[in-house]
Order: C-alpha cells, then sequence, then structure tokens
C-alpha cells in the first residue's frame, strides 16, 4: 500500500531535484528491439539460452527541453448538436442515504421522506374463466416449503430449480440465523433435504437456500410489479399450532399498503392475511400465483401498548429481486442495521461482489434509483455493461464511497458524451469535482457501453468500452463506503416505463499477487535481462522502483516492465521503458523479427548515477496507464494483445543500452490483481 500511497499524490508533486534534461544524456543511435526471453536471468536464476537479436529499427526521440509546469490534456471538443439543458442540475441525496431528491431541491434543513411511486401492475385475469383461490393455492402449493434450523422453525418458498434437480430457496434470515450449518427442508410435507446456505442478509431479513435433487421441484414466479393497495393476497406456511400437524396451511386478505423502510432499505407490504409465527419465510402470494412478498413479522401492539389486529408485514419481491443475484454469489450481509459489511482491506480474503444482471427502473419518484453492491470499500475495481434505454435522456454510472448522510462521490455519463464527477459530503448540495466529454461513449437507444472505475486512495481511473478517459481527483468525502450502479441524478434524465438494464455488475478489491526486488546483470548476449515477476494475470497495477545501473556519460542504458505475453506465440508481449535519454516507450513484440512501436513520450527521468525512477503501470482490457515517478499519467492502447499473461520486468530492451559488469537494480515491485 505504501507504493500505492506514492504514487497516488503525482498531481501535487514537483520534479525530483536529481532531474537532468534529456540533453544532457549522449544522443543514442538507432538501436534494435531485442528478442524477449522468457527464462528469468535475474540472480540467482541460471543463465538463459541466448537469442538472436532482432534487427528492427527503433528511432529515438528528439531531444526535450523540460517546461516550467505540466499542462493538462486539453478537454475533448464537445459534441456541436448538444446544447446543455438548464434543467439538468444534481440532486440532492436524502439523509438516510438509500435515494437522492431531485425537483424541487429541498431546503438544507428539510428531511425529505420517500414517497412509494405505483409501479405497473400485473394485468388482471378477466373476470370470466379467472382462477378461484381453491385452484391457485392448488398450482403454487409445491413451491412453498418448511424449513428448519436447529429448533427454530419456519417456512420458504423455491424461486429456482435448474436441469440438475438444484432448487433455489428464499427464506427469513432470522429462521436460519442460528443453525445455519444444520438447515433442513421439507418439501410438500413429505421428504426432508438438507439445505446448504450461500447468503443472508440481516438488515432486509433474507436468506438465499439451496437443496438437492429432485426433477419434482417446483418454483414459484417472483412479481415484477408492485403489489397495488387492495388487491387480493394469501400466506401459506407452517405456523405452529395446537396440533403440530406440519402440513402448509393458508390464510387469506388483502394488501393494506406497500410502503418503503428506510431503516431497512426495503420495500415492506403490509397485508390483513394472517401471518403468524412460522410463517415466517413463507411467500405471501397474489391471486395471479405470482410471489408478492416473503412474510416477514407481525405487529400486535403499538409503542404506547395499544393492542392492534392485522398488522402482518412482508419484504416485497421487488427487494427479494434486487438482493437475489448478490446472496445467490454468497454473500452474507451482518448486523442488525443496513450498514454495509466491512471486508479486510489489501489481501483481504473476500473475492468481491458479483458478477450480478439486473435492471433499474425509471420512476417519477424524484429519487435517484440504485442498486447496490453491498460492500464497504476504499480501494476497489468496478465494472458493469449498461444498456440504453430506448429515447429520452438520460444517465448512469457508480456512486462510490457511500457512506449515507450525504456522504459519497459519483461518476455519471449522460446521454450526449458527457462525464461528470461529483463529492458530496453531508449537504444537500453537490461539489463538481470535474468533468469532460468522450467519444467513446455509444449514445445510441439501444446501445451498451462498458463502464470501469478503479479507484486508490485518492485517484481514480475511468474507462468506458476499453478506452481510457480520465484520472479522478477522489480526494474529500467518506474514506470508505458501499459501491452502488445508478440512473436518475440529474433532472429529466428518467421518462416513466424506461429501465436501465446491466450486466455484469462486479466489485473487486485489489489483491497482491507478488512482490519482488533483485537485480539484473548486463551481459553481451543480444538478450533482454529478465525476472518474471506474476503469471496468469489479467486486469493489474504494477509499480517498480529501478536504479540505474550507471551515469549516463558511462553509457545507455533502459529498464521496465514487460507483460501479457502470448502463450501460443515465442517473443509476443507487450513491455513498457524507460531510457537513459530520457524517454519513455510502449511497444509491442509479435513474435516475428519485428517489433510494433505503439505509444512514446517525455518522462520527468532522474537521470544521475544509482538514482531511482519509479514506473507504474495499469492494464485493464484493452487500455492502460503509465506513470513515471508520480507524474501524471499517459494512455496506453493495449488492444489487440492477449488480456491474461505473465509480468516481468526487465533491462537492456534495446541493443547497445548495457554495459557489462554493471547491473539494473529492482526493488518494491508489486503486482496486484484487479480480477
Amino acid at each position: 500500500i505504501g507504493v500505492f500511497a506514492a504514487f497516488v499524490y503525482f498531481s501535487r508533486e514537483t520534479p525530483s531535484p536529481a532531474f537532468s534534461p534529456a540533453a544532457s544524456a549522449p544522443t543514442r543511435t538507432p538501436q534494435a528491439v531485442r528478442a524477449f526471453n522468457p527464462t528469468p536471468t535475474a540472480t540467482p536464476r541460471a543463465t538463459p539460452t541466448p537469442l538472436p537479436a532482432v534487427a528492427a529499427t527503433w528511432t529515438p526521440n528528439p531531444t526535450w527541453t523540460p517546461q516550467p509546469t505540466w499542462t493538462p490534456t486539453p478537454t475533448a471538443t464537445p459534441n456541436p448538436t448538444w446544447t446543455p439543458a438548464p434543467t439538468w442540475t444534481p440532486t440532492p441525496m436524502s439523509p438516510d442515504g438509500a435515494t437522492a431528491v431531485r425537483a424541487p431541491p429541498p431546503q438544507p434543513t428539510a428531511t425529505p421522506t420517500p414517497r412509494p411511486t405505483p409501479r405497473p401492475t400485473a394485468t388482471p385475469r378477466p373476470a370470466t374463466g379467472q382462477e378461484s383461490l381453491e385452484e391457485v393455492a392448488a398450482r403454487v402449493r409445491p413451491s412453498v416449503v418448511h424449513v428448519t434450523a436447529g429448533r427454530s422453525s419456519g417456512s420458504g418458498v423455491i424461486v429456482e430449480t435448474d436441469s440438475s434437480g438444484r432448487a433455489i430457496i428464499i427464506t427469513n434470515h432470522h429462521v436460519i440465523e442460528d443453525s445455519p450449518n444444520r438447515v433442513r427442508v421439507q418439501v410438500e410435507d413429505s421428504s426432508w433435504h438438507s439445505a446448504v446456505v450461500h447468503g443472508s442478509d440481516a438488515a432486509r431479513d433474507l436468506a438465499v437456500l439451496s437443496i438437492c435433487c429432485s426433477q419434482d421441484f417446483r418454483a414459484a414466479s417472483l412479481s415484477g410489479a408492485r403489489a397495488p393497495q387492495g388487491a387480493s393476497v394469501f400466506a401459506m406456511g407452517y405456523p405452529v399450532d395446537v396440533f403440530a400437524s406440519g402440513v402448509a396451511s393458508l390464510t387469506d386478505g388483502v394488501v393494506s399498503r406497500v410502503f418503503l423502510d428506510t431503516e431497512g432499505r426495503r420495500w415492506l407490504v403490509q397485508t390483513n392475511a394472517e401471518i403468524n409465527p412460522g410463517n415466517s419465510g413463507g411467500p405471501l402470494f397474489a391471486m395471479s400465483g405470482e410471489v408478492v412478498g416473503i412474510n416477514a413479522f407481525i405487529q400486535r401492539e403499538t409503542a404506547g401498548g395499544l393492542n392492534i389486529e392485522g398488522y402482518g408485514f412482508a419484504v416485497a419481491s421487488e427487494t427479494v429481486i434486487d438482493v437475489l443475484p448478490t446472496l445467490k454469489a454468497g454473500r452474507t450481509l451482518g448486523g442488525a442495521t443496513p450498514t454495509p459489511t466491512p471486508w479486510s482491506l489489501w489481501g483481504g480474503s473476500r473475492d468481491g461482489f458479483g458478477p450480478a444482471d439486473g435492471a433499474m427502473p425509471h420512476e417519477t419518484d424524484g429519487y435517484i434509483e440504485t442498486y447496490d453492491a453491498n460492500v464497504n470499500l476504499e480501494h476497489f475495481s468496478a465494472a458493469a455493461t449498461f444498456v440504453n434505454p430506448s429515447s429520452g435522456g438520460w444517465d448512469y454510472g457508480f456512486l462510490f464511497r457511500w457512506a449515507g448522510q450525504n456522504r459519497f462521490h459519483i461518476v455519471a455519463l449522460t446521454h450526449n458524451g458527457r462525464w461528470v464527477h461529483d463529492r458530496r459530503e453531508g449537504g444537500v448540495d453537490s461539489i463538481s469535482v470535474d468533468s469532460g466529454w468522450t467519444n467513446a461513449l455509444r449514445t445510441g437507444a439501444g446501445a451498451s457501453n462498458e463502464l470501469r472505475l478503479v479507484a486508490i486512495e485518492s485517484v481514480g481511473w475511468l474507462f468506458v468500452n476499453g478506452e481510457f478517459v480520465t484520472t479522478l481527483d477522489i480526494e474529500g468525502g467518506a474514506p470508505e463506503g458501499d459501491v452502488a450502479l445508478f440512473t436518475g441524478y440529474h433532472e429529466g434524465s428518467e421518462r416513466p416505463g424506461s429501465v436501465i438494464r446491466f450486466r455484469g455488475f462486479a466489485v473487486r478489491e485489489p489483491r497482491l499477487v507478488e512482490t519482488a526486488s533483485g537485480e539484473l546483470a548486463h551481459t553481451d548476449d543480444g538478450l533482454i535481462k529478465s525476472q518474471r515477476v506474476a503469471s496468469g494475470v489479467g486486469d493489474f497495477i504494477v509499480s517498480a522502483t529501478f536504479i540505474n545501473p550507471y551515469a549516463a556519460d558511462v553509457g545507455s542504458w533502459d529498464y521496465g516492465v514487460a507483460f501479457r505475453d502470448d502463450p501460443n506465440r515465442r517473443n509476443a508481449f507487450d513491455a513498457v521503458a524507460v531510457g537513459s535519454d530520457g524517454s519513455w516507450e510502449h511497444f509491442r513484440r509479435d513474435g516475428a523479427n519485428a517489433s510494433v512501436h505503439s505509444d512514446s513520450g517525455r518522462a520527468r527521468v532522474n537521470l544521475g548515477e544509482k538514482a531511482g525512477n519509479t514506473l507504474w503501470l495499469m492494464a485493464v482490457g484493452g487500455a492502460g496507464v503509465l506513470s513515471v515517478n508520480r507524474e501524471p499519467a499517459d494512455a496506453l492502447d493495449l488492444s489487440g494483445a492477449p488480456l491474461m499473461g505473465g509480468v516481468w520486468v526487465g533491462t537492456g530492451f534495446y541493443e547497445g543500452n548495457e554495459v557489462p559488469g554493471y547491473a539494473t537494480s529492482y526493488a518494491d515491485v508489486e503486482v496486484w490483481s484487479l480480477d
């Protein structure tokens, strides 16, 4: 983590006093890019078998005159067809941190209360031929199960089956929390099966189980429509009764109301259908046979001690649908409140959230729509592919380091190709951090866009469709928090009836793969001197500090990092290197007797004898980011190369850049996986 901390403040770093302009170094003659030897040659490894040098010519960069200050890359020219809408303004966040009010903006002292917005309801059956309660109950009865965990007893419902005969079951967290390793499920009042708990959510009181295996398992459908007030419903389950019959029972009633429980971050259905202990975890059915809620709790008296009847509550199906992919993937959320579960940082044991697919419906409720990962992270890599709605203005992106109480960062992509980075620190107003334009965003109706965000300490990097878009200053705000997808951040960015669909939403914490230190001895054998640091990595960050082998007046030198080798082709790899003339170079070796020089530029390289230079490289899909000595990052085109391979440190990438008898030292090498 010290390596990252050293890098992330590059934008405020002054040039090292050891820096010398390139003009002080001897002019390099054209050199040939060498063959890459995959066998490590660093001490104490054995000397590799020599390979012939390559005849490709490298033209050195022109002499560089250092500028007094760094000038940021100009913002891309705005799309001339876009006219900013004066009503597109960021929206304040409600105090609970779950949603955000758009228009009209509340006063700073106001406490906006979320109001449910009716969703499209299922088309009612015609009066003629409509199923009776008896018929619907018989049809859905096989999906209702009895769940026991130690001395706890409750109900559940099968919501998925697969070709292997496995069944996925939803129940309440409180049914299985005391004995999660001793859960059994009874199907159709007869056969018992041992169950596996995949994940549970204490705040929303939901848990996902699986049992195996039978082709006779039958699943019920979760309703995608919010249950309307007054709709007929019925509960099925295994309440504790005086006869202890062990047979599922049914009670019916109507939907009293549907409302948002802000403390539990869940939608609840209130019903007057009788719910008793043991009904917990069982389904609340609509007359269509779809599950509109998971029965959770009852209320017998008010806070003042007044006895009441007919107050049963179920977790609404829309909340179940939202968290089902997360719980199936094995995430277990603890605690009695919806505080995200902390993960151990930097090398923790958890693999992350997702991937998950889903949708965020547009609603005229005045709130940002979100899909949460339920994590608590400072450093992360997040990815998702969004699908544009069919028409109208839209926005979507990542909300991160979300600690509640209006504290978060947000990066939004809009329908006209603009990106916006804002921050909130507890108030109702957004702080505009940065914004710009990108041609990488596909804006057509139905088009999809892959977004990637990497955050390390006070710096973030945004990628769109495999292209590096911008570096983000994420200093300030909460130091860590949840990561979520969102839509509807700007006024006018939602159209009722539309949805923002997404797929592959995943959040990963950077994982330390390898560390290394050592030296690479110079020899006159026509080979790159290299040491493998890691194997089989995909997206990664590598940081390495190299020590100059000698002063520039002794001879020229180079060193750097090779990566993403092609396992099916010899000498096929990408590499970045800095040289004693003050330049950096990115090239791709194609495996034959030639190399393709993709990118190059100038860097503030410390040229003194035994001076050190730190290279920092990030590879994300087909895009890369390079920084030398904490200076502003340069974008690299990595498209066309393999997406996975090894990582090496090396020296002598070009002929004539080694003086026998000397060695290039490397230290503090760290490789972090972003996958």
